[in-house]
């Protein structure tokens, strides 16, 4: 080493030894600051959202329907409308009952098989004064078609519509959906709930 190399290293200040045996709380204390947040973001939100009611439909929950005609069987599968209360058990297959979360339309599924069709099975369910109510076509995606017929024998306090899906065989077989709704619910268009069912039904 040559003289001016160290005479510079005699010059400059050396740095502190590094002490190891220091305590490293920061790290520690970011820990458990985070760990805490995330606990009380857990019960803030636990608090704070509401309950879902019993019975509430979750995501993609299907349903299977089945009834019997003679020696013919007739069987539906369907996406139930998630976030609507179920009321029928969901080990019954004859029938599927639902109302939307505020009470205020309640939908009604279930299958008939070896039918006529759809148009026939509608003026077969519905009551005597609706017989001069319009049966109108309703455009379903997939392979079923469908029909539907709306009725108020009540003056505006008791309107239903019911509509139908059916296979293109003879005779058919058919998912029928009966809506509910309770005064002063609009029930022009049929609601996107239905709708929906209807278009993931698969009827066999």
């Amino acid at each position: 080493m040559t003289d001016t190399h160290h005479a510079t290293l005699e010059g400059q200040e050396a740095p502190p030894p590094f002490r190891s045996d220091r305590p490293m709380w920061a790290p520690v204390w970011a820990m458990v600051i985070v760990s805490a947040a995330l606990v009380i973001v857990s019960i803030a939100l636990m608090v704070l959202l509401p309950t879902r009611a019993e019975g509430t439909i979750g995501v993609y929950e299907r349903v299977t329907l089945s009834a019997q005609s003679g020696d013919r069987e007739a069987t539906a599968q369907f996406i139930a409308p998630e976030g609507w209360i179920r009321v029928t058990d969901p080990a019954d297959t004859s029938a599927f009952v639902a109302t939307d979360p505020s009470g205020a339309t309640t939908m009604r599924a279930s299958v008939f098989p070896s039918v006529a069709g759809g148009p026939e099975l509608l003026r077969d369910t519905s009551p005597v004064g609706a017989l001069v109510v319009p049966v109108l076509p309703v455009e379903l995606e997939g392979a079923l078609t469908g029909n539907s017929i709306q009725y108020d024998l009540s003056a505006g306090d008791a309107v239903t519509r019911t509509i139908v899906a059916c296979t293109a065989t003879k005779p058919a077989d058919c998912l029928l959906l009966t809506l509910s709704f309770q005064p002063g619910q609009s029930s022009h268009d049929i609601p996107p709930a239905a709708l929906d069912l209807l278009n993931s039904a698969e009827v066999s």
